[in-house]
């Protein structure tokens, strides 16, 4: 009879802290429908290299550096892509994302919330 009145009161404690922590959070529901326009995504290609694997194949025997090279086609990848996200920060056109969505990048697109799309050049980063 203890435990059931204990855990009763344990769970209707719980319920009532849970209703308390959330009715004491912010309503952040303007500032997502006012900043939604701003957001856009970050389309990037990067040139993938695998420098160990080139001189791995220098290192072979003529007649195995040709089975291996596969006629000149390396089996990696030349080119990889990724994606983020990032916010336009000001009316001409300046858009900030992350440094790791870009770092490396061979080309970066930005694309609009009504999937328009631009070229973008990176003018900076920021490692930190």
């Amino acid at each position: 009879m203890v435990r059931a009145v204990l855990f009763i009161s344990v769970f209707w404690g719980l319920y009532g802290f849970a209703s308390l922590s959330s009715a004491a959070l912010p309503d952040f529901t303007e500032i997502v429908e006012a900043s939604s326009p701003a957001v856009v995504k970050i389309l990037v290609e990067y040139e993938a290299e695998n420098p160990r694997y080139q001189e791995e194949l220098e290192e072979l025997p003529e007649s195995l550096r040709r089975f291996f090279d596969f006629r000149g086609r390396s089996p990696v990848p030349r080119e990889r892509a990724g994606m983020g996200s990032g916010f336009i920060f000001s009316s001409d056109g300046f858009v900030i994302t992350n440094h790791h969505v870009v770092d490396g990048a061979k080309y970066v697109v930005v694309r609009l919330p009504n999937r328009q799309e631009f070229d973008a050049e990176i003018i900076g980063t920021d490692p930190r």
